[in-house]
């Protein structure tokens, strides 16, 4: 799917047209998927331009390979989906008020 169409569809809408295993897929995680701050703002600059200073930098363990990583999150008020690098599983991390 094109990213010009995700992008006019939205994530939501986007959900509807894929097939029910890769949409299962994309919502590992959530609510459960813990993750620990490491830098609040990123200490990144390109991160920092791109989210207009809002980047953090997140730890995790992916619950698919049980692998430690780290990411940035551009945008730390929103849900993040991204596949890890190592096993290719979907994550989905969702903001948590803190």
């Amino acid at each position: 799917m094109s990213r010009q169409l995700r992008d006019l569809l939205g994530v939501h809408e986007v959900l509807h047209l894929l097939p029910t295993r890769l949409q299962t897929r994309l919502l590992t995680g959530g609510c459960e998927m813990k993750y620990e701050v490491i830098n609040n703002p990123s200490t990144d600059e390109e991160a920092l331009r791109w989210s207009d200073g809002e980047a953090i930098e997140i730890s995790f363990t992916c619950p698919h390979c049980d692998t430690d990583l780290t990411t940035q999150w551009l945008f730390p008020d929103a849900d993040m989906y991204l596949d890890c690098m190592i096993c290719h599983g979907a994550l989905h991390f969702e903001p948590r008020g803190d």
